[in-house]
């Protein structure tokens, strides 16, 4: 497996590293943070609609707060990523826009069989020894960092941002299913005018969110839901670094 590597620019005087594999995603690791033969580390998996998670990397770099942590982005192969995070089939929303085919079980497959053991061995070889993974998204990756945490047992903690919670039967399906596994913490987020929007199930995100929130504290989890100023579009990648950094405390 080829490996592509370049020295990021430093961020507060960090140093960032940048690898590239072949399975389209991208490991950002702060070569800043002191590592020893016994560092352990949170690990935190991402999924990015553009780019490779540089802008939440350096997001989380500057968020005061936030400690050392492993950021993976999975990254857009090309053709978008609706599919891959949608957990099952539902009717388009937008004008000229596919169905969502709900291809998560096969895509968070990928992740726990392919990607994620992957990324471990990486890190043992750098002296890393990773905590239990934790996930965050936002928007459709927020539905999909829910989802996944609930369904597969892998993520020991999950923040959703923005999350597209209004999707059809997503609401019932966290009311009604208890987690694979243990979940010890659970950050949800959203804009206080995301709501603000006359698409008819758009505007019900709020609606949705905070029947969500309540769902997850029923199963006895530390939740933690804060409101951020403005709509879906305003500052993504801070609102990401105030999730991981709540996320890892």
């Amino acid at each position: 497996m080829m490996r592509r590597r370049r020295e990021a620019p430093a961020v507060n005087g960090r140093e960032l590293q940048y690898f590239k594999y072949d399975m389209n995603y991208t490991v950002w690791q702060d070569e800043s943070a002191g590592l020893t033969a016994t560092t352990s580390m949170p690990v935190i998996y991402i999924h990015s609609f553009r780019g490779n998670g540089e802008d939440v990397w350096q997001a989380c770099r500057e968020m005061p707060g936030c400690p050392p942590v492993v950021l993976v982005s999975v990254n857009n192969p090309g053709g978008g990523l609706d599919n891959e995070l949608s957990p099952w089939p539902a009717p388009a929303v937008w004008k000229g826009q596919a169905p969502y085919k709900g291809q998560a079980t096969a895509h968070l497959k990928w992740m726990t069989e392919e990607c994620m053991p992957e990324v471990e061995g990486r890190l043992k070889a750098m002296g890393i020894l990773q905590q239990i993974p934790m996930i965050a998204g936002y928007s459709l990756a927020g539905l999909f960092a829910l989802w996944a945490g609930w369904t597969s047992g892998n993520f020991a903690r999950v923040a959703s941002v923005s999350g597209s919670l209004w999707y059809p039967g997503f609401t019932d399906f966290i009311r009604n299913n208890a987690p694979a596994g243990h979940i010890g913490k659970v950050c949800i987020s959203l804009g206080d005018r995301e709501s603000h929007t006359r698409h008819p199930l758009m505007s019900q995100v709020g609606t949705c969110t905070a029947a969500v929130v309540d769902a997850v504290k029923t199963k006895g989890i530390d939740t933690v839901f804060e409101w951020n100023p403005g709509n879906h579009f305003d500052h993504p990648e801070r609102r990401m670094a105030r999730a991981i950094a709540e996320m890892v405390r």
